[in-house]
C-alpha cells in the first residue's frame, strides 16, 4: 500500500502563479511549474542542514536552486535546454550587480543610439513570431549587448531580461503545448522601454540579493537520465520531470531558443532527445538497465491500444515511464542512505482512462531501490478540453512523490549499469548549446 497524504493547503505550490510576483523567480518562470515555498516546506520536512547538496535535474526555470540558495544549501541544477540553464544561472549568479549596472549603461546608450545593424538570416519560426519591425529592433538590442558587454555573465543577465519580455511583442503565443498565430501584441517602438522596465525590476531583485552571502549553485547542461555525480553524494532531491501531456517544450519555447540560442537541427536534436513527454522524443537512453512496467501499466496500455488506432499516445506513455525508470535509477545512485526525494508530477487521462502517473512513479521508484514514504496530494486539476468533450470532467491529481534511500543496504540498484558508457555520451545532444 501506498500512502496518500491531502495537503490542500498546498495546491498553490504546485503552479508558477505565486512564481509570478516572487523576488528573483519572477524574471522568467515556466508552465507547471512548482514554487519556493514547496521547495522550502520540503527542506525544512527534511530537516535538511546549511551547506546541504540539494540536486534538481530538471532545472527548468530554477526554483529549486533558487530557493535552496537562499536557504543556504549547495544546489546543484541541470537540463538539457540552454534557455533552462540561462535561467537558472543568472537567477542564482549572486555578487553582481554593481558590475552588470555599468553594463547596462554602456547598453543603453547603444540602444539610445539605434545603429543601423545587419540583420543575419533567422530561422523562419522566428521571423513569424517577430515580422516587419519587430524581428531588426530585437536583434538591435540583442547585438548591441553582445557589444557593449565583455563578460558572459553581464551578457546572460541582459539577454534573459530581453527574452523574458519577448512573449508580449510575439505574434506566435503558447496555448498548452503549442504555438498559436495571435492579433495584436506590443509594438516594435515599445521595446525598448519594456526591456527597461524588465533590467530594473532584475537589477532591484540582483541588489538584495546581493546583500546577503549565498553558497555557489552548479548550473550544467546533463541529461537528468545519466547523471555527472559520484554515488552517494546528495543530500535532498527536489524536481519535476516533464508532464506526459504531450507538451512540447522545444515547441513552447521554440521561439526564444531559436532566437537566442539554437540552429533549427540543434532544437530538433534537443527535441528528439527530451524526455518521452511528448510524442516526438525518441531518446538516446543508457545501454543496460531492468526496467519492467508495472502491471497497472500494463494493463491500461493494453486497454487503450485496443481501443485508440494511434499508436503515438501508448508509444509515448511507454518511453515515459522507461524515462522515469531511468531517473529514478540515477537519483537512487546520487543519494545518500537516508536521503529523500521529492518528485512532483500530474496525473493524466487518455481515451477515458486515468494514468495513476504519480502511484505508476512510486512504484518504480521501488525497483530501484527507493522506499516509497508517501505521495502528497497538493491539487486536483481538470482533464484536457478535448477529453472533457468527451469522457467529461474527471479530477486528475497533482501529486510530490516523497521516496526515501534506505539508510543501509546496496548503495544502488545491481541491475542498472550506469557507466560512463562512450556510446550513450555520444548519442545524446550533448552538443547543443
Amino acid at each position: 500500500m501506498i500512502k496518500i497524504e491531502e495537503r490542500p493547503e498546498w495546491r498553490q505550490w504546485v503552479t508558477p502563479s505565486l512564481l509570478r510576483e516572487a523576488p528573483v523567480h519572477r524574471w522568467l518562470s515556466f508552465p507547471h511549474s512548482y514554487t519556493g515555498e514547496l521547495v522550502d516546506a520540503l527542506i525544512k520536512e527534511w530537516r535538511l542542514a546549511r551547506g546541504a547538496r540539494v540536486l534538481d535535474p530538471f532545472a527548468g526555470a530554477g526554483t529549486t536552486a533558487v530557493e535552496a540558495q537562499l536557504l543556504g544549501m549547495r544546489a546543484i541544477a541541470f537540463d538539457l535546454s540552454p534557455l533552462a540553464v540561462l535561467t537558472t544561472r543568472v537567477k542564482t549568479a549572486a555578487g553582481e550587480a554593481g558590475e552588470i549596472e555599468d553594463a547596462w549603461k554602456r547598453v543603453k546608450k547603444s540602444i539610445a543610439r539605434f545603429p543601423a545593424v545587419p540583420i543575419p538570416h533567422y530561422p523562419e519560426l522566428v521571423e513569424r513570431a517577430l515580422p516587419g519591425k519587430l524581428l531588426p529592433t530585437f536583434h538591435m538590442v540583442k547585438a548591441a549587448i553582445e557589444r557593449n558587454c565583455s563578460d558572459k555573465r553581464q551578457r546572460d543577465f541582459l539577454l534573459l531580461a530581453l527574452l523574458a519580455v519577448l512573449p508580449k511583442f510575439s505574434k506566435l503565443v503558447a496555448t498548452g503545448g503549442w504555438l498559436s498565430i495571435r492579433r495584436g501584441g506590443r509594438r516594435a517602438a515599445y521595446l525598448t522601454r519594456e526591456f527597461a522596465e524588465q533590467v530594473a525590476l532584475m537589477l532591484e531583485d540582483a541588489r538584495h540579493r546581493d546583500s546577503v552571502s549565498l553558497p555557489r549553485v552548479r548550473v550544467d547542461f546533463t541529461d537528468a537520465r545519466h547523471l555527472p555525480l559520484p554515488n552517494e553524494s546528495i543530500d535532498a532531491v527536489i524536481t519535476s520531470p516533464p508532464y506526459v501531456n504531450r507538451h512540447d517544450y522545444t515547441r513552447v519555447f521554440g521561439v526564444e531558443l531559436l532566437f537566442g540560442f539554437l540552429n533549427a537541427e540543434e532544437i530538433k536534436r534537443l527535441r528528439y532527445q527530451s524526455f518521452c513527454s511528448h510524442p516526438e522524443s525518441h531518446p538516446a537512453l543508457p545501454l543496460n538497465g531492468a526496467y519492467r512496467p508495472p502491471h497497472v501499466l500494463s494493463r491500461l496500455l493494453a486497454q487503450l491500444k485496443h481501443q485508440n488506432g494511434d499508436s503515438r499516445v501508448p508509444a509515448m506513455l511507454e518511453g515515459y515511464f522507461k524515462d522515469i525508470y531511468f531517473m529514478l535509477a540515477e537519483i537512487a545512485r546520487v543519494l545518500r542512505p537516508g536521503a529523500y526525494a521529492g518528485i512532483v508530477i500530474g496525473n493524466v487521462q487518455y481515451g477515458g482512462l486515468a494514468f495513476p502517473v504519480d502511484k505508476i512513479t512510486a512504484k518504480i521508484g521501488r525497483t530501484v531501490g527507493l522506499d516509497v514514504e508517501r505521495l502528497i496530494v497538493a491539487r486536483y486539476r481538470g482533464n484536457s478540453a478535448q477529453q472533457m468533450a468527451v469522457h467529461g470532467r474527471r479530477p486528475a491529481r497533482e501529486s510530490i512523490v516523497v521516496l526515501r534511500k534506505p539508510s543501509s543496504g546496496p548503495s544502488s540498484n545491481p541491475d542498472v549499469d550506469r557507466s560512463r558508457s562512450t556510446d550513450y555520451r555520444k548519442a545524446r545532444c550533448a552538443n547543443v548549446r
